[in-house]
């Protein structure tokens, strides 16, 4: 591996195109076995199965694209800094815009388009702040009338991933931003540590706030004080708040500004190869044995403690396919080109549009649910039913997004994204480029 390998393949990684794709795939699959089966057995009184366990600590919670985001948009705006293109205020204020789009998307998402347990199973039975309120479209084609309630008060309360990767570009990109104009653009051993020190710091401070601040949030939420619940909930509770998981920017970020800097690829390999292992020591040394739902957990200080041994655990795992996806992909010339001159395959297909197929994947799953069910009656009866159903899922993604991409992907969030990118800096995006 060679700096000349570095320098062709910087304007693009298809490594977070790659495991972009992978995750998208893995949670069209998750979903399903999630939404359309688990929860319509589990009563929330026994632990949760093995399997179920495991693909929740490395799958749910899409952790991943948070660290992409950051790693992402670190990328862009050193490049764009770096060039001229941009000024820091253009970089923060485009992040801000771009974080508030994806934000606003994810209510529309929230209240219309998202799939989750059926109305027949007992609300009780899991905490209502996890979204439990299926969309008012899919809700209407699973039933053919529209939910009573329309909406539920933990559709409005909390973050889900759309979100929260928007929380995250607007994160980084202040950040980066005002770092910048602080200190310019040589000082990348400075932004490294500034970035692994916040990012350290996240996460230690997450259990001290979630007894706390998250504490009184669930009181809010439980006692209807809603407007208290919409402020304080998506800073420690739920499935994906604020803290920890902003942290996952930071280390994302770090990862980004090293390879858009054109560090050794040695340099970085080992780097990641580092701190894949400190997150995992760490990980295993504070993990306990949990085995409800996340974002339930008690607020207690040794749950809290091992939440975020569990968030450790994630992070290494994710680093670990970051090491994988640049030493057999993008720091190997060969290999680079191979997987960027099929721009059909499906890991790349799908990366290009993960955040479009993540909105839309709950309405799509109840109508392929409503065409297939009259002729496949045990279509969730069983554990591998259902993930040969999420397996259909995905097929019938791949058939669209085949399609979609000879009209250039127009329309979709990405697409939409990249032409408010274009006009915001008069600079086409590369991202639809195959």
């Amino acid at each position: 591996m060679s700096e000349e390998v570095q320098s062709q393949h910087i304007e693009r990684i298809f490594t977070f195109d790659f495991i972009r794709g992978g995750a998208i795939i893995g949670i069209l699959i998750f979903h399903r076995v999630l939404w359309d089966w688990f929860f319509q057995t589990f009563d929330g009184t026994t632990d949760l199965p093995p399997e179920i366990a495991i693909l929740y600590l490395f799958i749910t919670m899409a952790g991943i694209f948070y660290v992409i985001s950051g790693a992402v948009y670190s990328f862009m705006i050193h490049k764009r800094l770096s060039s001229g293109n941009l000024s820091e205020k253009q970089v923060i204020l485009g992040g801000w815009a771009t974080g508030l789009i994806l934000i606003v998307y994810s209510s529309i998402m929230r209240i219309f388009l998202i799939r989750f347990i059926d109305d027949t199973m007992p609300l009780a039975q899991v905490d209502p702040t996890l979204d439990n309120g299926t969309g008012i479209l899919p809700y209407l084609i699973l039933h053919g009338r529209l939910p009573d309630p329309l909406v539920l008060p933990g559709q409005f309360i909390g973050i889900e991933t759309l979100a929260m990767i928007g929380f995250t570009i607007i994160f980084v990109s202040t950040f980066l931003g005002l770092l910048y104009r602080w200190k310019g653009l040589e000082n990348p051993r400075f932004f490294y540590i500034l970035l692994a020190i916040t990012g350290a710091v996240i996460l230690i401070v997450s259990p001290i706030l979630r007894v706390t601040i998250g504490l009184a949030a669930e009181s809010a939420f439980q006692n209807g004080d809603y407007l208290v619940a919409f402020f304080t909930y998506p800073l420690t509770n739920g499935m994906m708040p604020l803290f920890p998981h902003l942290s996952y920017g930071c280390f994302g970020a770090m990862l980004g500004l090293a390879i858009a800097r054109r560090e050794s690829p040695k340099k970085v390999l080992g780097t990641i190869i580092l701190s894949t292992a400190i997150f995992l020591v760490v990980g295993i040394l504070f993990s306990g044995n949990y085995q409800g739902l996340p974002g339930q957990e008690p607020f207690d200080w040794m749950s809290n403690v091992e939440l975020i041994a569990r968030k450790f655990l994630q992070l290494g795992f994710f680093f670990f396919l970051f090491f994988l996806g640049l030493a057999l992909i993008d720091y190997r010339k060969k290999e680079s080109k191979e997987v960027g001159a099929d721009p059909s395959a499906p890991f790349i297909l799908f990366g290009k549009l993960a955040l479009t197929v993540y909105m839309l994947e709950g309405l799509m799953a109840v109508i392929i649910q409503r065409l297939v069910s009259p002729i496949w009656l045990a279509w969730n009866a069983t554990f591998l039913n259902i993930v040969l159903f999420g397996f259909l899922n995905v097929i019938v993604w791949y058939g669209i997004l085949r399609v979609w991409r000879r009209y250039e992907f127009k329309g979709s969030l990405e697409w939409a994204l990249a032409w408010f990118v274009r006009k915001l800096s008069g600079k086409t995006s590369s991202r639809f480029r195959d």
